[in-house]
């Protein structure tokens, strides 16, 4: 589970999901094979997971803003998301977008006193 939860996108809840013990659905498809096959298999069912019978719930990019697919979206390409998600907000001038580009919290956290770490106030000392 290690070696796999260390990738973007592939988080431990989805290796249960493709585990060998009773909760795993696809457990058994993954590990009867060679160690070669089996990550050949998890690549393939990583790429392709509605095939697999996985709910939509479970996947990590969910009703996509362009096409409105649902899919897994792995390494590289979840940072790219995000990154284009996050300009999208800024050029549209969401409010979630504002809080992101003047680097406030943006999920309704109090501001008052948390959170001064970071940015410096500047005071002069007198001379």
């Amino acid at each position: 589970m290690g070696f796999w939860c260390s990738f973007l996108g592939f988080s431990p809840q989805f290796w249960h999901f493709l585990s060998p013990w009773p909760w795993g659905h696809l457990g058994t498809a993954v590990t009867a094979v060679s160690p070669r096959a089996q990550v050949e298999r998890v690549i393939t069912i990583m790429q392709n997971p509605r095939q697999y019978k996985i709910p939509d719930w479970f996947l990590n990019r969910q009703k996509d803003v362009k096409d409105g697919k649902y899919s897994q979206v792995l390494a590289n390409g979840l940072d790219n998301k995000l990154r284009e998600d996050l300009e999208r907000l800024k050029k549209i001038r969401a409010h979630r977008g504002l809080r992101h580009f003047w680097g406030l919290r943006v999920r309704g956290q109090h501001t008052k006193t948390t959170g001064r770490r970071g940015r410096t106030v500047g005071v002069s000392k007198k001379k």
